[in-house]
């Protein structure tokens, strides 16, 4: 994703079947929570409190079987989201069999100014 996608509101979500520690992902996690990207990852403040705060970190709950591999990124200086915002959701049963192999995320994140 070039300088355009960091240009103005842009929401990456999805299924992106990669694991926290996957080099790939730290062209999208700004930094200090990644390297070289222009985004923030919703969930990089779960462990902060607002008396509490060491930081970004990278991952979160489970979404699938294989561990976090779902993922919300918004471009940072447009949006602004509060700690510990994301929801991780069973998919419940359709028909006697699950709806999805994935857990359904929630997330809320505000247009900044």
């Amino acid at each position: 994703f070039g300088p355009e996608a960091a240009a103005g509101p842009f929401l990456l979500l999805g299924d992106l079947n990669l694991l926290p520690s996957n080099p790939a992902l730290g062209t999208l996690y700004a930094a200090p929570a990644g390297t070289t990207g222009e985004f923030w990852e919703v969930d990089q403040y779960r462990d902060c409190t607002a008396g509490s705060c060491a930081g970004p970190v990278r991952g979160g709950a489970p979404s699938h079987g294989e561990g976090k591999i779902d993922y919300a990124f918004v471009s940072r200086g447009h949006f602004t989201f509060g700690y510990q915002n994301v929801q991780m959701i069973d998919a419940g049963n359709c028909d006697s069999h699950a709806c999805s192999d994935h857990r359904i995320f929630r997330s809320e994140v505000t247009l900044a100014g």
